[in-house]
């Protein structure tokens, strides 16, 4: 068996010897490879390329991870003037918070595309964790001079079965989103039973942004679907 190049291109030659008409004769079967060759080089490429990513995101939790008990502690500290802690220490505790919620976010598609990941599913009340989500927010609302509004159906029970970590993530993305693109206005999440499905409830992030055009609407849940940010900044320069 031998291998040679012509034209940038890998051969594999394979010689066989066999008897036709009565002679001992040799058969030569010669198999472009290039496109094998290739497929296999991209794939152990995606593999480095996801295990790079997962090293990289575990190595910036660490200090973030860190960060954010020493913010918190600081916070608690009664010596502390309420002004330093306003204009200083809680912008720093959203920005650790929503850096470290990126982080995971790398982290979860790293696992995605190794197929290791895995929902943590239990009980939690879900009321409180999107208040905590929502506080994150409230810096940068008020910088922008918006109303952000939490409204929670008084007949929903707080006691909630699901993975609170996936939903912190989805419900984080949506905000960010309606931050970024609403210059005046309101942003308003809001909790309420599903009309369709028994003991389910529907979360909703709504803005008064600029708003998505119809023709774009069907890129929003693909993998790396992105909307011409250009084009809505100059609706939205803020």
């Amino acid at each position: 068996l031998g291998e040679y190049n012509f034209e940038e291109r890998n051969y594999e030659f394979e010689f066989r010897q066999i008897t036709f008409m009565d002679e001992a004769s040799l058969l030569v079967i010669i198999k472009d490879v290039t496109n094998d060759r290739q497929v296999t080089k991209l794939k152990v490429l995606d593999n480095y390329k996801d295990m790079l990513l997962a090293s990289v995101t575990h190595e910036l939790r660490t200090p973030l991870n860190c960060i954010i008990p020493m913010i918190d502690e600081a916070l608690d500290e009664e010596s502390i003037p309420v002004d330093v802690k306003d204009n200083f220490l809680k912008p720093s505790m959203n920005s650790a918070r929503l850096l470290l919620n990126l982080v995971n976010d790398i982290l979860d598609y790293s696992k995605f595309k190794r197929n290791k990941l895995r929902l943590n599913l239990g009980d939690y009340d879900v009321y409180d964790k999107l208040n905590d989500i929502i506080r994150l927010f409230e810096i940068q609302c008020r910088y922008k001079g918006l109303s952000l509004q939490f409204r929670y159906s008084p007949d929903l029970p707080r006691a909630m079965y699901g993975d609170k970590d996936r939903l912190g993530q989805v419900v984080i993305n949506l905000l960010s989103n309606a931050l970024k693109f609403t210059s005046k206005g309101e942003i308003i999440v809001s909790v309420d039973r599903s009309e369709n499905i028994d003991d389910f409830v529907v979360i909703k992030v709504k803005d008064t942004g600029v708003g998505i055009k119809l023709e774009h609407l069907d890129t929003l849940f693909k993998e790396f679907g992105k909307l011409d940010v250009e084009e809505h900044m100059e609706l939205n320069p803020h």
